[in-house]
């Protein structure tokens, strides 16, 4: 890399951006009439935007005072219900102790303990009585306090609606700015020379070889791609170079990604091939670090963007993805395809596997809430106690399934950190690991279906958030308000990224926030800001005017997200409807010539189908994807046996063996024969799910009906069973 080259290349483009601007502001001038003056802080929009935010201090101002009752009521319910409550079993067990203690020594332990807990629950009462004053004294003053608050509310409704007034009575040149079109190229064009220090990072990446020239030559004259990178946001950390790279890159490996000449002058929009490119090419413009298996030493340090878009590509095509997948924007996307905790490609593909094997119940819910993501509820057991039985030849995911994972307060302060965790060793990121995996894994297993999603930490819960055709719903914690993303869109409150979704929504016209984003960069060098909580210090006219612009389009959202969008190829979901249904034929058990017998898992007497078609909530039928049924012992609720009658037309003895799907290791199923209560031990493989055989274990039948009863005890993980098979070894005859 020539310096020299590099310092020229950075005197160009800083004079290249110098001439775009000024041209820029004279059309502004010009053809709009607009003046740099006229965005002073006396306009009465900044003016009213300030009383807003004094109303909101108001407003948790009186909040604090309102929650001081339900504080004081807390602080009685611990005193009375925990602290005291404890102390009493404890001075029992101790005077029981004391009581049965034969040496003087276990006297004196009894003693100093029965002392210990008496003086603790003194403390208790007076704990008790000095809360107790203190929660009459809140129930005096609440009335007020819900009356300041209601007033604070109030005041605020007030402020809102006359920014709202002045937003569109006090800023017609504005609006009139960001409702055209015609300066979109050159606002993008711009945006590249300052965006992230970006002349810097040009200069860097022009000067490391003449096809990097000619890269950067293309984009600045490419119309079309400058306008969808500012349309999804620009590249992560500014690196418009190495965007364009993997951008060019893609369209070289794969025929189906259009030009961007195409992408938008096509009805309907860019392809779904081409918003994925471009959602790669800009989040993978600053390499996303690879967690691997410790024992896989050979694989890649990172995450290769190419691979990323080619693995959902043929994800896409092989109709693995969820239906909605092809509905997603190109920004969307880029909550599918990021690096987030670093997990491969090959890791994706083995969670779809595993989710459509072990339970397809979960691919198939209705409810896009839960779709997926309902998995760490039903799979993820809760506990960081098993994480030291981890393998190292497995996936980090892998691992969440086989061993659970906590979600807690530590979560805000791990997933704010993620970026850094990643630069620590693989042992330290591992230990931190355990104490956030639930959520991880629910992040993972809606990316592997193609479903955005965003960690949205809140105080006690590692939460999160994603994309349904109705819009950014919150999981695994308190709703919107509550907690915060560690993206630059809600970084201290996640309404503000709530908001930002819904205006995005709007389609066509949320580009008047983007065009007013990019005129504040030209005008006033304003820091983007994208979230009116989010603000830090006092916002400039033109994020003020792009926040309220967002907001208001936001809550004049009214159709959902994915209206007018139409999926176009068949998905997962679809193939299984193809194959099996809720109103299957019953599950048979099936003899065949030889005498071998195959024992369909949902043929069961006890539960009975028939009364219980999907299951008795322990048990559960479900469709499969080997098609036909599957039955699934859950991992919750307290134990229950299942049986079969199954009549034998040759006694003698058979081999038997289980189909199954297990997420974990040292898993049994107990068979009870014929009502004996000598219990045989079938061990169960570890599938890391996928479907799997049981080793064959002999059993003596009698000619006629012979009673299978399974039954599980002790700390079990779910088992998925298709089927059982008794091959005839041996047969008596008569």
């Amino acid at each position: 890399m020539s310096t020299s080259l590099r310092d020229a290349l950075a005197t160009q483009y800083a004079l290249d951006a110098a001439t775009l601007r000024k041209s820029i502001l004279d059309r502004l001038r010009d053809e709009f009439g607009y003046e740099i003056a006229s965005s002073s802080k006396s306009h009465p929009l900044l003016i009213a935007h300030r009383a807003e935010r004094e109303a909101i201090s108001s407003i948790e101002h009186a909040k604090v005072n309102t929650g001081n009752l339900e504080r004081c009521i807390g602080l009685v319910n611990h005193a009375q219900n925990k602290w005291i409550a404890e102390a009493d079993r404890n001075i029992s067990t101790a005077q029981s102790n004391l009581n049965s203690a034969t040496t003087n020594e276990a006297r004196d332990v009894a003693l100093t303990d029965l002392q210990h807990w008496r003086n603790n629950r003194e403390e208790g009462e007076r704990a008790l009585k000095e809360r107790l004053v203190n929660m009459h004294e809140a129930e005096v003053l609440h009335p007020a306090a819900q009356n300041e608050l209601e007033l604070a509310e109030d005041e605020y409704l007030k402020c809102k609606q006359e920014t709202d007034r002045i937003l569109h009575e006090h800023c017609i040149k504005e609006n009139s700015v960001t409702t055209c079109s015609d300066m979109d190229a050159d606002l993008a064009r711009y945006q590249i020379y300052v965006d992230n220090n970006a002349i810097a990072q040009l200069a860097e990446f022009a000067s490391q070889g003449y096809e990097n020239q000619i890269l950067i030559s293309d984009l600045l004259a490419d119309d079309h791609l400058l306008i969808l990178m500012a349309e999804n946001d620009s590249p992560r950390g500014g690196r418009y170079g190495a965007a364009m790279e993997i951008y060019n890159s893609i369209r070289l490996i794969s025929s189906k990604v259009e030009s961007s000449k195409d992408a938008r002058e096509q009805e309907g929009g860019p392809s779904i091939y081409y918003r994925l490119a471009l959602a790669v090419s800009l989040e993978h413009a600053v390499p996303y670090p690879q967690s691997n298996p410790d024992t896989c030493t050979d694989k890649p340090k990172f995450i290769d963007p190419i691979m990323r878009y080619l693995h959902y590509e043929n994800a896409y095509l092989a109709g693995e993805l969820d239906p909605a997948f092809d509905t997603l924007s190109t920004w969307e996307l880029r909550f599918v395809v990021d690096g987030e905790h670093g997990t491969p490609d090959e890791a994706f593909s083995w969670g779809r596997e595993m989710l459509c094997n072990y339970r397809p119940d979960l691919v198939m819910m209705k409810d896009y809430t839960w779709r997926y993501v309902h998995s760490v509820r039903t799979e993820i057991k809760y506990g960081s106690e098993e994480g030291k039985f981890d393998r190292p030849d497995l996936h980090f995911f892998q691992n969440v399934l086989m061993n659970g994972g906590v979600c807690g307060r530590w979560v805000s302060f791990c997933c704010a950190c993620v970026h850094f965790i990643y630069l620590l060793v693989s042992s330290t990121r591992n230990i931190i690991f355990h104490l956030i995996r639930r959520a991880f894994f629910g992040r993972f297993i809606l990316r592997a279906f193609g479903i955005p999603t965003i960690a949205r930490p809140s105080p006690g819960h590692g939460a999160l958030a994603h994309w349904t055709p109705s819009g950014w719903v919150v999981c695994l914690g308190p709703p919107w308000g509550k907690g915060n993303t560690k993206e630059k869109y809600g970084r201290v409150n996640d309404t503000d990224f709530f908001e930002h979704t819904r205006a995005r929504a709007n389609g066509y016209s949320f580009n008047r926030v983007i065009r007013a984003r990019l005129i504040g960069d030209i005008i006033g060098g304003e820091c983007k800001c994208f979230g009116l909580s989010s603000a830090r210090g006092e916002l400039g006219f033109w994020n003020v005017f792009t926040l309220h612009v967002q907001r208001s389009l936001a809550e004049g959202t009214t159709a959902p997200p994915m209206a007018g969008r139409r999926a176009i190829t068949s998905s997962t979901i679809d193939l299984f409807s193809d194959h099996s249904s809720t109103e299957c034929d019953e599950e048979e058990i099936i003899i065949d010539k030889g005498g071998n017998i195959t024992i369909a898992a949902c043929a069961t007497s006890i539960p009975n189908p028939a009364m219980c078609p999907s299951g008795n909530g322990k048990i559960l039928f479900m469709r499969s994807n080997l098609g036909g049924k599957q039955l699934h012992y859950s991992r919750i609720g307290p134990h229950q046996s299942f049986e079969y009658n199954v009549n034998v037309i040759r006694a003698g003895t058979y081999a038997f063996s289980a189909r199954v799907v297990t997420p974990s290791w040292k898993q049994t199923l107990l068979l009870s024969l014929n009502g004996s209560e000598e219990l045989i031990n079938i061990s169960l493989p570890f599938t890391i799910g996928k479907w799997g055989t049981t080793k064959p274990l002999n059993l003596e039948l009698q000619g006629g009906i012979n009673t299978f009863t399974f039954s599980r005890t002790g700390d079990c993980k779910g088992v998925t069973i298709k089927d059982f098979s008794l091959e005839l070894m041996d047969w008596c005859v008569d």
